[in-house]
């Protein structure tokens, strides 16, 4: 069997695919993953045979463009405490449309040069449903977190009349079924079928320190792999802060992204660079951060306690989700607040809800178990 899956440019959405994409190749099948950016090096270091979506275009500078066309230059604006939230859905319609458009011409083709029998795309991506109506081969939705983004493909849609009408088909193929990722009692809105959310967020040579001992306990800041360079630094201060004073060691996880406007920073602060969040939260006791969906299924499968500030997207849904369940905190409304840190660390409520999902995650099948269920939706 030949499995097609297809992209966006965020990492967020094609990481939770690789472990299923290593699944189908142990079982001996074909895989194939169709992308662009970021994303495309990010599959090949996965050992995955990746296509270019969309050769020639620099991807940055086209998502770049559409931000500043709907956001203006400031870019996605940040959500603040006691104010509305952003309304970023609509316009990340538009985006998400306008990339796929960019890509679907050279995906169909490579596409009907390899002849695959199945297409998996991830949540937000039209370029799949596109491939697989044009082929008249079954596709299936592959979730990346809690939300379904049905909100986002409606916004789409309307942005892809021109591109079915190029390709000539009638619209998106409707999904044969979807690969739902979240665990049942965080109540996600994707159903399918359900599988474990195994973390996979690439390779890194681990630094010395992290597999030392712990002098205190280790809180992690981040603002993910997209939305970091978006907000700014305003989140990552309003964050310290609060957090300074907390007796714990504070790994602030920036990436590539430059915080040394923040200042001179304690020594019981660090700032790293890119560690994979797994290894990372593995030695760690809790996680601020955006609530990015890998962010927030991440933590849940390291048992960590977790603090999400959301800033947009699907963000704002798992801080609900994860505050309802008990297993974290939300600082939607109030901000983030010195008693929240403590709680992170002390609330015993909190840790014994986290240690619950973790659990239920735990229990839920393997990608493994997925094989069968793809299979047979190809007819293989």
């Amino acid at each position: 069997m030949r499995v097609l899956f297809t992209s966006s440019a965020g990492l967020g959405h094609l990481f939770p695919m690789i472990s299923t994409a290593w699944a189908l190749r142990a079982a001996g099948h074909e895989v194939r993953v169709a992308t662009t950016g970021p994303a495309a090096t990010a599959a090949a270091n996965a050992g995955l045979a990746v296509v270019e979506s969309c050769p020639g275009i620099d991807w940055e500078a086209e998502v770049q463009r559409i931000i500043e066309q709907n956001f203006g230059t400031e870019g996605f604006p940040a959500a603040q405490p006691g104010q509305p939230r952003p309304d970023s859905m609509a316009s990340a319609g538009v985006m998400f449309a306008h990339m796929a458009d960019l890509a679907a011409d050279e995906t169909v083709r490579q596409a009907a040069l390899w002849q695959p029998d199945l297409v998996v795309y991830d949540l937000t991506d039209a370029t799949g449903p596109i491939v697989a109506a044009k082929l008249g081969i079954p596709c299936v939705q592959h979730g990346f977190g809690l939300t379904n983004a049905q909100e986002l493909f409606d916004g789409m849609l309307p942005h892809l009349t021109d591109t079915f009408t190029r390709l000539g088909v009638d619209g998106l193929a409707e999904k044969a079924n979807a690969i739902d990722v979240a665990p049942p009692s965080l109540e996600g809105e994707l159903k399918g079928i359900s599988t474990r959310y195994v973390p996979y967020n690439g390779g890194a040579v681990l630094p010395e320190w992290l597999s030392g001992p712990k002098e205190r306990p280790r809180i992690v800041i981040t603002m993910g792999t997209a939305m970091a360079t978006h907000v700014g630094l305003n989140p990552w201060r309003a964050i310290l802060d609060v957090a300074v004073d907390a007796d714990a060691e504070l790994i602030l996880a920036a990436g590539s992204m430059d915080l040394s406007e923040l200042g001179e920073l304690p020594p019981h602060v660090r700032t790293i660079g890119y560690l994979p969040l797994g290894a990372l939260l593995g030695v760690c006791d809790a996680l601020v951060h955006h609530g990015g969906s890998g962010s927030t299924l991440t933590a849940v499968d390291a048992g960590v306690t977790q603090l999400i500030v959301p800033q947009g997207a699907d963000q704002f849904y798992n801080a609900e989700r994860i505050a309802k369940r008990g297993a974290g905190l939300s600082a939607e409304h109030e901000g983030v607040t010195a008693e929240q840190i403590h709680r992170l660390l002390h609330d015993q409520g909190i840790k014994t809800a986290v240690a619950e999902v973790k659990a239920e995650m735990a229990a839920q099948p393997s990608p493994a178990a997925l094989v069968p269920h793809l299979e047979a939706i190809a007819g293989h």
